[in-house]
């Protein structure tokens, strides 16, 4: 019998459970930065605030404790109002800072190439021989590449619409001593990536990077993912079975990316197919959903899940077919366009559409750029799902491309819903698993 009392001690331990698994994650800008910095340290500016900073303690790389670098953009927050923490950020409690004071700062930095010439310091017990720092972030300022650490809660610096705002990291709210462990757990990670991926074989090093789906770190997981796609054909049947499993149907569209990308044209073809099977399947199911039926305001959630979950994949399929350099596709594509513009219940997704158009609208390698389309359909944002990249959405509306005329879907030449039409060889995604 379940009690109010156990009830109480129940949701107190999710409530721990999810308060300890938070802390064991990063901001992605934290990640970000030390998954490309060369040194990770803490620092301090002393009493005065002119860019030279005092090595506390060093998290990678080879500075050392009490050594002394340059990093002259910082003298720019000698002044209290540059440091000036932004209201709405400072956290709560009447210790919170109003001010950062770069007493304790974690650096993520570049090592760069030392001058010929250094020029000359301020008299300091111990000198550094390294001159020039680089942030990570290539396009913007070094205060963009550090971490300040106030009454143990971090803060950074952040490029909003209404402009730069100093503010504590506003999600996870994670405390110095949470930010090092996190930092060091994702440098371990990185370790072990740069081993599985010194792997020689294909098959071995795959199997290898497989083990980071689902790791804490983002940029992990995006690393192992792109040197997945780097592995070759004897990574298909490991990346086969990986799509097919259910842990990871939240990343099917990186790993058919992968799939698509280690095996090139073999994967066109399976994926070809995989699209075919889709297309039967919404010929079968499209004429009987309602208006609203991908946010489950006609049909039941359990059925609304399943549906999703199949547009989900097969938009996953369309963009994983652009990285197989297979030219094949192209006819399925443009009758399953032709279909899916045909019922205004699919229709009004425009996702799909949007998909199907970025795929029909590449360039061959012998083609020069296409045309534009004489008709621009104007985007429904309201409608598109996010996903696209910049291009991608240019392609999809704003600078819509030449659409390849389908073929009439008569039984004589369309290649659905007749099964032998499937592809080449068959329907091979349900033999590969997917």
């Amino acid at each position: 019998m379940i009690t109010w009392r156990n009830m109480l001690f129940l949701i107190a331990g999710i409530l721990l459970t999810c308060a300890l698994h938070a802390q064991d994650r990063l901001p992605l800008y934290v990640e970000y930065r030390a998954w490309n910095a060369s040194h990770i340290a803490v620092a301090t500016e002393g009493r005065e605030i002119d860019g030279f900073l005092t090595i506390i303690e060093s998290w990678h790389g080879d500075l050392k404790g009490n050594e002394v670098i340059h990093i002259p953009e910082l003298a720019s927050l000698a002044s209290e109002d540059s440091r000036r923490i932004d209201e709405i950020g400072r956290g709560s409690g009447e210790d919170a800072p109003t001010h950062i004071t770069c007493s304790r700062m974690v650096l993520f930095l570049k090592k760069a190439t030392p001058t010929a010439h250094p020029p000359e310091e301020p008299n300091h017990q111990q000198k550094s021989e390294r001159k020039e720092w680089l942030p990570v972030f290539s396009s913007a300022e070094m205060k963009f590449s550090i971490v300040w650490i106030e009454n143990d809660g971090i803060y950074s610096f952040y490029k909003m619409a209404e402009g730069i705002r100093l503010m504590r990291e506003p999600v996870l709210e994670l405390s110095g001593e949470e930010m090092k462990s996190g930092v060091l757990r994702l440098l371990k990670a990185r370790q072990a990536f740069l081993k599985a991926t010194s792997l020689p074989k294909s098959a071995e090093r795959a199997k290898a990077l497989l083990q980071f789906m689902g790791s804490d770190f983002h940029y992990v997981e995006q690393a192992a993912l792109q040197a997945l796609g780097e592995c070759g054909k004897e990574a298909l049947p490991l990346l086969r079975t990986a799509v097919s499993q259910e842990g990871h149907t939240h990343r099917r569209g990186d790993l058919l990316e992968a799939f698509a990308r280690a095996g090139g044209a073999q994967a066109g073809l399976e994926l070809t197919d995989m699209l075919a099977n889709e297309f039967r399947f919404w010929v079968d199911t499209g004429p009987k959903v309602k208006r609203g039926w991908l946010h489950g305001t006609k049909p039941q959630p359990e059925e609304a899940q399943v549906l999703h979950d199949r547009y989900s994949k097969t938009i996953c399929i369309l963009f994983a077919l652009k990285h197989t350099g297979f030219r094949g596709y192209e006819r399925v594509v443009a009758d399953f366009r032709e279909f899916w513009t045909s019922l205004p219940q699919l229709a009004e997704y425009t996702k799909m559409t949007a998909a199907c158009d970025v795929i029909l609208g590449q360039p061959s390698q012998d083609e020069t750029e296409p045309k534009h389309s004489k008709r621009e359909e104007k985007p429904d944002k309201e409608k598109q799902a996010p996903g696209f990249t910049p291009g991608e959405m240019q392609a999809a509306g704003f600078n819509p491309r030449a659409i390849p005329k389908a073929r009439p879907s008569s039984p004589g030449n369309s290649v659905l819903p007749r099964k032998r039409h499937a592809g080449r060889h068959g329907d091979n995604s349900k033999a590969a698993g997917f």
